[in-house]
């Protein structure tokens, strides 16, 4: 740990939208980026978790707008040419509510 500390990425097109970085351990981080327009007034953090390992993996990519934040954020751990896996969870809405 403490490759990293307190680093904050900007969306310069978004002002409020920002990406933080955080080193849960070594080698695991997340990237949490709040958006205050989602749920207004209290607004939504969106987090993605990268473990920079032989064959890096990204575990949830978030929403295709983040794309800018969540790349430059993976950059400065990792070359994002060097990501091996992308994870996802899904869910499926079941007939079972109605």
């Amino acid at each position: 740990m403490g490759r990293l500390e307190n680093v904050v990425l900007y969306d310069f097109i978004r002002p409020k939208m920002k990406t933080q970085i955080d080193e849960i351990t070594e080698g695991i981080y997340r990237f949490s980026t709040f958006i205050p327009e989602i749920a207004a007034p209290a607004g939504f953090t969106f987090n993605q978790y990268l473990i920079d390992a032989k064959e890096p993996l990204l575990f949830h990519c978030g929403p295709r707008t983040m794309f800018p934040l969540v790349s430059a954020a993976l950059a400065t751990i990792v070359p994002i040419e060097r990501l091996h896996w992308i994870g996802l969870a899904m869910s499926r809405p079941t007939n079972a509510v109605r």
